[in-house]
């Protein structure tokens, strides 16, 4: 389901168009899966069932992000879990290695600016597996003295902060 559709206030559909009523309601009725209509008898039905049909989709939006986030357990990676993704040298870190894992926040996130902010940022805006968060990372965090931030340093500081416990791979 589209969660990225804009909803009106009261006031907003009030001042609507009446064909633009109609518009609106269709938007909506696709992502429900409703039929959809040409046009509406009046303009006073037609605010109703655009708020009514609004109502609906906010709550299947909210019964779907509330089933989204209690799905997954954190759990505890083991060193061998550690080796798989990352390998055995910690000075020379792989740079492939298990994108899919799912990664979720153990602690608060640090100080603004700094890589750690951007690795909880990442996972509370949705980027759940590795690769999500390092392609969040890549385009959102800025490195102090302008160094370009690349996928190894991501993948540097994702295995740093899981060995200090603030963030975990669930499997």
């Amino acid at each position: 389901m589209n969660t990225n559709l804009t909803t009106f206030t009261t006031a907003q559909i009030e001042s609507m168009k009446f064909a633009d009523l109609a518009i609106e309601y269709n938007k909506f009725a696709v992502e429900l899966g409703l039929p959809t209509i040409k046009k509406f008898a009046d303009k006073s039905k037609g605010q109703a069932r655009l708020i009514a049909i609004q109502n609906e989709y906010s709550e299947e939006c909210s019964q779907q992000k509330a089933a989204q986030t209690e799905v997954k357990k954190p759990v505890k990676a083991t060193k061998a879990d550690l080796y798989h993704l990352f390998g055995k040298n910690a000075k020379q870190p792989k740079t492939t290695f298990d994108m899919t894992a799912t990664l979720v926040t153990v602690k608060e996130a640090g100080k603004e600016g700094t890589i750690e902010n951007s690795l909880h940022a990442a996972i509370a805006s949705g980027a759940n597996t590795v690769q999500e968060v390092i392609d969040w990372i890549m385009v959102n965090h800025k490195r102090p003295r302008a160094e370009q931030v690349d996928q190894q340093y991501v993948i540097h500081n994702i295995r740093w902060f899981i060995r200090k416990g603030h963030i975990a791979i669930t499997k």
